[in-house]
């Protein structure tokens, strides 16, 4: 019974601590106000930013004739 209480005991103080150390850390996010904002929430620019690193290469002839309306 001990051991299982020791155990407990544990846990709950690295968990209280492990969320101590998360509120204290705060890390000052870079921004671009001149880049285009095509997103709606935080959650879609990390999207929009995955999406742009893995294919970009791959879309930007595609967003290049959209922009001059050259597509078909």
């Amino acid at each position: 019974m001990y051991r299982v209480q020791c155990c407990f005991v544990g846990t709950l103080r690295s968990r209280s601590w492990m969320q101590k150390k998360r509120e204290q850390y705060h890390r000052r996010r870079m921004f671009d106000p001149d880049a285009p904002i095509d997103y709606i929430n935080e959650r879609n620019r990390k999207f929009n930013e995955k999406l742009e690193r893995f294919y970009g290469q791959y879309t930007e002839d595609l967003k290049g004739d959209l922009e001059r309306g050259t597509a078909i």
